[in-house]
């Protein structure tokens, strides 16, 4: 049985925090553009935090671009979840559903797409 001294919660925050930094540089500065460096810089965090949780660039891609999707759809879910939602107000839920992705999840929307 291992101890919990808070290790990994700590390195599931910074690998959250990566992947949000990794989702601002790509829906503000393009795909292209997300690197180790570009990530660090966005996160306020030295490089070898990026390479230590995304060793490879293809790595610290997909799991941006995973995170941004996820933040997509939670959106959607919890929408859905939270909706006492009837056949005829499905129209009024999905039009909710598309300002939110160009409101509160802009970046995650840009990065997506």
């Amino acid at each position: 049985m291992t101890r919990d001294d808070g290790r990994l919660r700590r390195g599931g925050a910074r690998r959250a925090l990566l992947l949000d930094a990794g989702v601002r540089v790509v829906a503000g500065n393009g795909a292209g553009n997300l690197t180790h460096r570009a990530a660090a810089a966005e996160a306020g965090v030295s490089l070898a935090s990026v390479t230590y949780h995304f060793p490879s660039i293809e790595e610290l891609r997909r799991a941006t671009f995973d995170h941004a999707g996820s933040l997509v759809g939670l959106a959607f879910r919890d929408r859905v979840l939270t909706a006492d939602a009837h056949a005829e107000d499905v129209g009024e839920m999905l039009a909710d559903y598309a300002t939110a992705l160009v409101v509160d999840r802009r970046e995650a929307t840009v990065a997506v797409f």
